[in-house]
Parts: structure tokens; sequence; C-alpha cells
């Protein structure tokens, strides 16, 4: 198995962040970006923690991971256990294939690890370090679960995430190469 240094700062455990359950399997990852511009990790784990206290009923949102924009990796929730970070109010064709449970519904939070990235700017881009930084996880991941999909949030529900890697496809196909050198 490769070797990776990843920082443990779990979440503690909250309905609408860290449910602390585990998944039955893992059939994918699934790529964020935060959707901060300058976020750190930390300010992206203190929002996902707010929103576990939160007495909103309708909000919940986590990853397991978080990758800075220095390029360190934050798990924040065992890889073991669900995350919210997958949901929408539609699927794609993908998700549906992917992501189906025994008893027809679509739980992509159900079957997935997924993944925020930290990024400097507007244009959503990753910097080298952030992105070597997912790259290294990836490949570390793998090498646990398998050859799985990596697919970004946008494959599941059509959503503009990751922005720059939905808007410029190249760039994903690109990085996905990458991953098989």
């Amino acid at each position: 198995m490769l070797e990776l240094k990843i920082i443990e700062d779990y979440l503690p455990i909250r309905r609408k962040s860290r449910p602390g359950i585990k998944r039955p399997e893992t059939r994918a990852l699934v790529v964020h970006y935060t959707g901060g511009p300058g976020h750190t990790a930390k300010i992206v784990r203190n929002w996902f923690r707010i929103i576990g206290d939160s007495k909103d009923k309708y909000s919940a949102a986590s990853s397991n991971y978080i990758i800075d924009l220095n390029g360190d990796i934050y798990e924040i929730i065992p890889k073991e256990e669900i995350s919210w970070h997958g949901g929408g109010r539609s699927y794609t064709d993908l998700a549906k294939k992917l992501f189906t449970t025994p008893k027809g519904y679509i739980d992509p939070n159900l079957y997935s690890i997924g993944i925020e990235v930290c990024h400097p700017d507007a244009t959503g881009k990753f910097t080298d370090e952030s992105l070597e930084g997912l790259r290294r996880l990836l490949l570390y991941l793998r090498s646990i679960y398998g050859n799985i999909p990596i697919i970004r949030h946008h494959d599941i529900t059509g959503k503009l995430c990751p922005l720059w890697f939905v808007q410029h496809p190249e760039e994903w196909n690109k990085f996905l190469k990458s991953l098989e050198a």
C-alpha cells in the first residue's frame, strides 16, 4: 500500500456533518472544489463543523478529505464512514448506475468518498500543490479500494463542481491520465 502523510482532524459525530455511519461499500472517489476562493482546509473543516451543529433541518454537508492550498491532506471523516457530499435534486445516468441502492434509490454518499479541494481564486483552478495532494490521495485510496472510478461532483448531479475541471474537461482528462502513469 502507498504511504502518505494524512493529517487526521476528525469532525465530532453530528447528524448533519459526520453521522458516524460506516459505508457498506466504496464504489467511487468524488472530487469537489470548496467554492470558497482562498479558503483553507481549516476554514472548510470548521464550516462543516458549524453545519453539523446547525438547527437548519435541510442543511447537511461534509467530505471525508480536504486538500489544502499547500497540498496538505486532511482527513476529517474516516474514509470508511459516510460524508454528506454527493447529494442533489437530480442525478445523472452515471450516478444512477454507480449509486443505486438495493432498495432502488440513489445515494452517492452511501457508496463514495468525498474529497474537497481548496483553490485560490474564483476560477476554481487548483494550485499545483493542491493538485499534487489530490493526485497522491487518489492513488493512495485506489491502493486500498482498487481501480474504482474517480469522478467529479458534476458527474453525479450536473453541478459545476469542481468548477475549473467542469469548464475545462480536457484538463480533467489530462489529470485522470496522470494517475495512470
